[in-house]
């Protein structure tokens, strides 16, 4: 799980990642709280990517002003929400009944970027790497970034109905 690189490879006992779990757990049930996320699926899978936009602007927003001294996943409630937020929408999108096309690979791109987040990166790295994973964000909520499949199927012809005359020669 990418969650797990938020713990700092000195804290990675069981104990602590029975917290990191219970955090997440905590943050999923104060998310969900926030729904119902849409009627369909792309309406769900725009808030879900609205509401990560939020949470990297404050991660991007708290970097900046903490300047040269960037701290490892700070602010960490944020990050926490980051990857729930993930995870929903990465459920959305290998859903069956999926319609939204991930146009260019964003979504892939994007979670390439938050897997590289990790304690082995300098902290101005990670801040890159975090302006790079918010930029993702900021471009899949465009308006027209992911376009939707059209799943409908033609209106049928009711074939009863009609009558074949036969003309005669």
């Amino acid at each position: 799980m990418e969650a797990m690189s938020i713990l700092a490879p000195s804290e990675r006992c069981v104990s602590a990642k029975l917290q990191l779990f219970l955090r997440l757990w905590k943050a999923r049930q104060k998310y969900e709280h926030l729904g119902p996320f849409g009627g369909s699926g792309p309406d769900r899978i725009r808030f879900h990517l609205s509401y990560l936009k939020i949470c990297w602007a404050k991660v991007i927003e708290f970097q900046r002003a903490i300047g040269l001294e960037i701290i490892h996943f700070m602010p960490r409630d944020q990050f926490e929400m980051i990857y729930v937020v993930s995870a929903f929408i990465d459920r959305e999108l290998n859903a069956p009944q999926n319609t939204v096309l991930d146009v260019g690979g964003k979504w892939q791109i994007y979670q390439t970027a938050l897997r590289r987040l990790s304690y082995d990166l300098n902290p101005f790295d990670f801040g890159e790497t975090c302006s790079h994973c918010a930029e993702q964000i900021r471009s899949l909520c465009e308006p027209r970034a992911m376009q939707i499949a059209p799943l409908a199927l033609p209106p049928r012809i009711d074939l009863s109905r009609q009558r074949l005359v036969m003309q005669s020669a």
